[in-house]
């Protein structure tokens, strides 16, 4: 760890990748309304054999399938980052080994996932201070 990450740039740091999350899930819906999922007997080019157009349905679908997993994998990455910063947020702060900040990181993020990440660092301070506690009281500080 390189340096201590305070609570303005975490949460500055969620802000830009919640922004950045946004915004591939408009790029998304933009793209789901211009590509469409074509049914199956689709005739693109009628000049072609059933054949032909019924490889074509199955490629551009493919193709589909593929970009969507790819916005899928943008905001997969984007969540993980943040998981990230919050567990270094938790390392730098409460000076905590990385296998504790996790187990911290973990149980915060079970109780307060569904309502956002916000609720994410309110249960990860919560947690860290019970933890510190817990230390001081087996003399591991």
């Amino acid at each position: 760890m390189d340096y201590a990450v305070t609570y303005e740039e975490l949460t500055d740091f969620i802000a830009k990748k919640k922004e950045e999350i946004a915004n591939i899930w408009t790029e998304r819906a933009v793209f789901i309304r211009s590509e469409p999922e074509l049914p199956a007997g689709t005739v693109i080019d009628r000049e072609k054999s059933v054949r032909w157009n019924e490889e074509e349905v199955w490629h551009r679908n493919n193709s589909r399938k593929g970009k969507l997993a790819s916005f899928q994998a943008k905001i997969n990455a984007c969540n993980k980052a943040i998981s990230e910063k919050i567990i270094e947020y938790i390392r730098s702060e409460y000076e905590f080994t990385e296998p504790v900040a996790h187990i911290v990181f973990n149980a915060a993020y079970e109780r307060g996932h569904s309502c956002g990440y916000d609720e994410v660092i309110h249960y990860a301070r919560e947690y860290a201070e019970f933890t510190e506690r817990l230390f001081t009281a087996m003399d591991l500080r």
